[in-house]
């Protein structure tokens, strides 16, 4: 095993979460057999230390949790966490883990501009991104062609069950969830969770 290879089956993990995986990606769900989250991305030390509290976060969830949010929580879980540099609620950012995987968080409406230079997460984030990625939608119906930017092997586009519809319940709170400093769902622009005990919803 090489020293990279641990970060590389983390990153792929951390892919799937952000993409949500299962049914749209013919790939099986996110899972945890001991009751807890499968995959958790912690950007605040309070939600954290409410989830692990309430065992919505375990020893078999995968967690990954931002430098300073490791440092911040009092949850001991934290201690065998993942950790990464940067943050997943914000667009045209890097997130870094370790030294050897870097991705860039962008919006869809910029990303036909960009240059692709390595792992790139693509998100809908307001209103000019859905209205573009429609757009570009129905231009795929009409003329058979994805915008180059999508076809791109280092693209992923985030949160493609909400975007299709299609395998929402392989890709719920059960499966990834996020821990924000105002919210707690399955995305950074995801809509708030209900489904969770209170106190780790709402503090």
């Amino acid at each position: 095993m090489t020293a990279q290879q641990p970060y590389l089956r983390r990153s792929g993990t951390l892919m799937l979460w952000a993409v949500g995986a299962g049914k749209p990606l013919g790939v099986p769900p996110l899972t945890n057999d001991t009751g807890g989250a499968a995959v958790v991305v912690a950007e605040s030390a309070d939600a954290l230390d409410r989830a692990a509290a309430h065992g919505v976060v375990d020893e078999s969830t995968r967690l990954f949790v931002r430098d300073d949010v490791a440092h911040a929580t009092s949850s001991t879980i934290a201690s065998a966490a993942t950790t990464f540099q940067g943050r997943f609620d914000a667009v045209g950012t890097e997130v870094r883990m370790g030294d050897t995987f870097r991705l860039q968080v962008q919006s869809y409406a910029v990303s036909e501009f960009l240059s692709i230079v390595g792992p790139t997460l693509i998100r809908i984030t307001d209103a000019d991104d859905l209205a573009t990625l429609v757009a570009d939608a129905e231009s795929c119906v009409v003329d058979g062609v994805f915008p180059d930017f999508l076809t791109n092997p280092a693209v992923q586009l985030a949160d493609i069950p909400a975007i299709s519809g299609d395998g929402l319940d392989q890709s719920g709170p059960a499966n990834r969830l996020w821990l924000g400093e105002d919210a707690v769902s399955t995305s950074p622009w995801g809509a708030p969770l209900d489904v969770l005990p209170r106190e780790v919803v709402n503090g």
